[in-house]
């Protein structure tokens, strides 16, 4: 009960952490909260190249950062640079000679700050497995927008004033997560070397590039700050998140998710790329679409990553750098692409034919993303039976493998097989055990395996427990 009441503690943290850190970022940069002479578009492109090679830099040296995550230090260096971010602010807010200077330093130091932050953050996600790390990750994001609602209410002298605290208890939450849930994944699966995991890395690893090129190029080219559509795009992506946070609390592994997207994004790319926005209307069907256009595709990037950390045992810092590094790069090279067209005067029909392109490549790297099921097979099972009734482990195994050789038509021998494979036992030790040949063992395990529709063992022990 102690340990279930600390990790519900530490779920509790990175909810708060991922809130603070998203509502920190409203107030300096994204939705510019506050207005400072001097601090233009240009601005956040230098905060989105910082945020890229911050995590870039994290994702070579995430041994080493993986270590410096378990202490406090670390985040006492990470809340000293989000405070000196907001001091250099309060200078360029004075104006002077050196006005632009101190606007790229704090642009530099808030977003290697904030991006650091946020990679631990994700990085402890995968201690707690795919589907509650999404979870975690939609109530944070759902209480951002509430507290960033707030903070659009407020004088801008109290907006600032939050921005002064804020890295305190972002740090105190951040380090707290880490500490209650623990440094160890609590799943651990067996890697199987025949299984082409890192096809999906590159494939989300150019969604998110062209995710983050299309953003920046559509919104530069509307003549927007990067992201700052202001209140209806953020109405747009919390529709998103809550649709999707309710559907998973409520639907289980019922909820396709992947369905969803497949369904979903194509309808809002549409919309968002190629929607005029001469209007208020028009703009807000724009400006709505995009943002949940980009929610979508980052809620299958996290289902996406957090699967490839829970059963290939990816290291997360790395992992996670290099694709959200290379998202932000990219973001910021759709900026300097967008301003770039409209310097060399391209007609519309050109842009409207890159802009296709664009989308059409972001919608179709979605197709070849991995199933649902990779996901919530990973989900924790959770008895169903009374509390006090203790349940010999072993029994259970065998139950759950019954049941699975019913539904798939096993034998006897194939049923036993699959019994000791979920008890971990490998190929040539079963083999041994069953006294059989290599060739009989290879045939049973290729039979096995086709009946189950797996090609993995990891995927047949998952199998099993679903049963």
């Amino acid at each position: 009960m102690a340990d279930q009441l600390k990790r519900y503690r530490g779920m509790l943290c990175l909810v708060i952490a991922l809130a603070l850190q998203k509502c920190w970022l409203e107030i300096m940069t994204v939705g510019s909260l506050l207005s400072f002479p001097a601090m233009a578009l240009e601005r956040h492109g230098v905060f989105f190249l910082a945020e890229g090679a911050t995590l870039l830099l994290a994702a070579a040296l995430a041994p080493k950062l993986r270590i410096a995550a378990a202490h406090r230090p670390l985040y006492w260096v990470v809340g000293i640079m989000l405070v000196g971010s907001m001091v250099l602010a309060a200078q360029v807010g004075n104006g002077g000679p050196a006005t632009m200077t101190l606007t790229v330093f704090e642009a530099v130091i808030g977003g290697a700050a904030a991006s650091a932050i946020y990679l631990l953050i994700l990085s402890f996600l995968c201690l707690l497995g795919p589907v509650l790390a999404v979870l975690i990750y939609l109530a944070g994001t759902i209480l951002s927008f509430y507290l960033i609602v707030l903070c659009y209410a407020l004088p801008a002298e109290v907006v600032f004033a939050i921005a002064w605290v804020l890295p305190i208890p972002l740090r105190v939450a951040a380090f707290g997560g880490q500490a209650l849930l623990g440094n160890a994944p609590l799943i651990s699966a067996e890697v199987d070397a025949g299984v082409p995991h890192a096809a999906w890395k590159v494939l989300v690893l150019i969604l998110m590039a062209v995710l983050g090129f299309t953003f920046a190029f559509k919104e530069s080219a509307m003549g927007n700050a990067l992201f700052s559509s202001g209140s209806m795009s953020a109405l747009g992506s919390h529709a998103v998140e809550v649709a999707f946070f309710l559907g998973i609390v409520f639907l289980g592994d019922k909820f396709r998710y992947a369905n969803v997207i497949r369904f979903a994004l194509p309808i809002t790319a549409v919309l968002f790329l190629f929607v005029p926005t001469d209007t208020d209307a028009t703009k807000m069907i724009s400006d709505v679409s995009g943002a949940g256009f980009y929610s979508l595709v980052m809620i299958y990037a996290m289902f996406t990553l957090l699967v490839l950390c829970a059963r290939y045992r990816y290291e997360p810092l790395r992992l996670f750098g290099i694709v959200f590094g290379v998202h932000y790069c990219c973001t910021m090279l759709g900026n300097l692409a967008s301003h770039l067209v409209n310097a060399v005067a391209v007609d519309e029909t050109t842009r409207y034919y890159l802009l296709l392109a664009i989308a059409l490549i972001a919608v179709g790297c979605m197709f070849f993303l991995i199933v649902d099921g990779d996901a919530f097979s990973l989900w924790p099972r959770i008895s169903e039976g009374p509390q006090d009734e203790v349940v010999d482990p072993r029994e259970a195994l065998a139950l759950s493998c019954a049941a699975l050789a019913r539904n798939r038509g096993l034998t006897a021998r194939e049923e036993e097989i699959v019994l000791l494979i979920a008890e971990g036992l490998s190929f040539p030790d079963i083999q041994d055990r069953l006294c059989v040949a290599e060739g009989t063992m290879k045939t049973h395990r290729r039979n096995i395996y086709a009946k189950c529709g797996v090609h993995s063992k990891e995927a047949l022990i998952d199998l099993v427990h679903l049963a």
